[in-house]
């Protein structure tokens, strides 16, 4: 599921998504690995122990404080499908979920590393309205100019 750069890497818990730039074709044919490598992982949170109500974290990791410089204008879609050879530039119209990162993520990393809550807790199970195996996509932009930046499949950490 990691792509295989992660090997001894030990479990952290919650949920991942490997992110990686999707395959667009250029004019002569040619991949374009312009884009975003960064993890996102999805782990639930509790306000306090009194409450039961319950939130869900975002954690952005990337190689490169590059990465998480885009994100400032980024969405991240999460989809129906979990099928990477489904992607099109405007299939986010309809996701399952999808948010606004912050744009104080950007701003507050500290080195590779960006947190947020995500506005709405999400479910972090698999069927139903769950998110475990779902496509999930970083957008930049919005309506017709918008452009995937980085694409992966959600997966137990």
């Amino acid at each position: 599921m990691c792509g295989g750069d992660c090997a001894g890497r030990e479990a952290e818990g919650g949920l991942i998504a490997i992110l990686r730039p999707p395959p667009q074709s250029t004019s002569k044919g040619a991949v374009n690995s312009v884009g975003v490598h960064c993890d996102l992982v999805f782990r639930d949170t509790v306000a306090n122990s009194t409450s039961s109500s319950s939130s869900t974290r975002a954690v952005f990791q990337a190689a490169h404080q590059d990465s998480l410089a885009a994100l400032a204008r980024s969405w991240v879609v999460i989809h129906y499908d979990g099928d990477l050879s489904r992607s099109s530039q405007g299939d986010w119209s309809q996701p399952l979920y999808s948010f606004q990162v912050a744009r104080s993520v950007a701003e507050s990393s500290s080195g590779q590393r960006a947190v947020m809550d995500v506005p709405q807790a999400l479910p972090l199970t698999v069927g139903g309205l769950g998110v475990v195996g779902r496509r999930v996509s970083l957008v930049e932009g919005t309506g017709i100019g918008a452009q995937r930046i980085a694409e992966g499949i959600i997966g137990w950490n």
